[in-house]
């Protein structure tokens, strides 16, 4: 029998149920539990859905850039990049599989949601610096989670500003490509989750235009 004891250098049997060695971005992304993330997406979702339909309902029109359903739907896609670069996913796929509560009041606020993402954010490019010399990975999970909790807190502050201008946004302003597509691609996967819900029974709302 030949000697085992040089078979663990090479990566033998022992080592095969130890998790494999991942990079410190996936190390810093795996800090999040997927729990906290599922929730984060349901809320973000939510608020895109909602705010892009409401939008629609009161300016007849669709949302234009950098408008608060705009960035809604900006930091609900950054956010579910991120996710995907953790989970090795592809960030549509993300999206389209994460479900929106029924009841409003099962969401935290927009205010805990900004503060959330702020430390999810934080938490996360300081992890990337202490594993990378003080670097943050451009396009990294800490990069995509900072820029969706930009929009989402330029978001909150613009709702405490009077809307005043909606008319002359539908006349002038198109919709911001990206952040645009995002919503329309969030409206595509919620029409389908509403339809479920209607015939489960757990929607009775009439038509809406």
């Amino acid at each position: 029998m030949s000697a085992p004891q040089q078979q663990p250098d090479s990566g033998g049997p022992a080592r095969e149920t130890a998790a494999p060695p991942v990079s410190p971005q996936e190390r810093a992304a795996q800090s999040y539990r997927a729990a906290e993330e599922d929730a984060m997406l349901a809320a973000l979702k939510h608020e895109t859905v909602v705010r892009t339909s409401s939008y629609r309902e009161d300016a007849g029109c669709d949302p234009p850039r950098n408008s608060p359903p705009s960035l809604a739907a900006g930091a609900f896609g950054k956010y579910a990049s991120a996710v995907a670069a953790e989970r090795h996913l592809a960030p549509l796929a993300v999206m389209g599989a994460v479900d929106v509560p029924n009841a409003r009041d099962a969401l935290p606020s927009e205010e805990e949601l900004a503060q959330r993402l702020a430390e999810q954010a934080e938490a996360a490019a300081s992890a990337e610096r202490s594993a990378n010399g003080g670097v943050v990975a451009r396009g990294g999970v800490a990069a995509k989670l900072q820029s969706a909790a930009v929009k989402f807190a330029r978001m909150v502050a613009m709702d405490k500003a009077p809307t005043e201008a909606r008319a002359s946004e539908c006349a002038g302003a198109g919709t911001g490509a990206g952040e645009g597509a995002a919503a329309q691609q969030v409206e595509a996967g919620e029409a389908a989750s509403q339809q479920q819900q209607r015939q489960q029974g757990l929607r009775g709302a009439g038509p809406s235009l």
